[in-house]
């Protein structure tokens, strides 16, 4: 089954799992005129800690380490028809062509309050903009990653510090997943810019497609790359000129469901 999920806010539309491909032209508007992404092999840190996630209907979603058995990506990859759970099947690792590591998750933890929340009919999703930035979800896994591949670290501090960050190295983040057009090979959009941080969402101009959904944002500071946020939604081609691109701050955790701040308070504590 295909699904568009929407975002209800600021007119965007999410950019999930199985979405419609869009055409050449309507790409050429989403990537704000030029298509800025470049292959990037998974097995460059941090990018070896990204991977792409398939879920039991067989939507694609995109998500990142951030311990061994543990990823974080987007909580509407996971919506399934009557607001059930379409839970993960498969995390797959240092994907590149036919090569890849296949994880097996063991959990797929979303809030219930989220899910219940979003507003469709379970093939077209609305979610609306309170629980916007709450669209963050986690998978564990059975087993750990490879020592190679290096969890990232999360950004610790609040949206304050997190604004002064960005500020500091000129607004210019990473962003990089599997979208649908490549959906085998690592795409990643360096040195894109930041239009601002409010409200924990990241207002963003890297070039992202469906499949993206999930994927990180990180940003350099101090000879570290460190995760400051999860894609979550771009708008559609008609709507670009009103509507940025959107990532979940990872500073939203502190305002997570119960769920969630213990599920990645477990990580942290390790």
């Amino acid at each position: 089954m295909k699904k568009l999920i929407s975002l209800f806010l600021v007119l965007s539309a999410c950019m999930a799992d199985f979405a419609h491909a869009q055409t050449a032209a309507q790409q050429k508007i989403l990537f704000f005129g030029k298509d800025n992404r470049v292959y990037t092999s998974p097995a460059r840190s941090p990018w070896n800690a990204v991977g792409r996630i398939e879920t039991a209907s067989g939507s694609i979603c995109t998500g990142t380490l951030i311990s061994p058995t543990v990823v974080i990506t987007a909580a509407h990859c996971f919506a399934g028809v009557g607001h059930r759970l379409d839970p993960a099947i498969v995390f797959s690792l240092a994907l590149d062509g036919k090569k890849r590591i296949e994880l097996m998750p063991e959990k797929t933890i979303v809030s219930r309050d989220f899910m219940q929340k979003l507003i469709g009919d379970g093939v077209s999703w609305s979610i609306p903009p309170q629980i916007a930035n709450q669209d963050m979800a986690l998978v564990t896994l059975r087993d750990p990653a490879p020592i190679e591949h290096t969890p990232v670290g999360l950004f610790s501090g609040d949206q304050k510090m997190l604004s002064d960050a960005i500020a500091a190295q000129h607004h210019l983040i990473s962003q990089g997943g599997y979208p649908t057009d490549h959906e085998d090979r690592l795409m990643v959009h360096n040195d894109c810019r930041v239009v601002r941080v409010i409200n924990h969402l990241i207002e963003h101009h890297c070039d992202t497609l469906a499949g993206d959904s999930g994927s990180p944002i990180f940003l350099k500071q101090g000879g570290q790359i460190e995760l400051i946020g999860i894609q979550s939604s771009a708008p559609d081609p008609e709507n670009r000129q009103r509507a940025n691109n959107i990532a979940v701050a990872v500073t939203a955790i502190a305002k997570m469901p119960v769920v969630l701040r213990q599920a990645v308070g477990q990580v942290l504590s390790k």
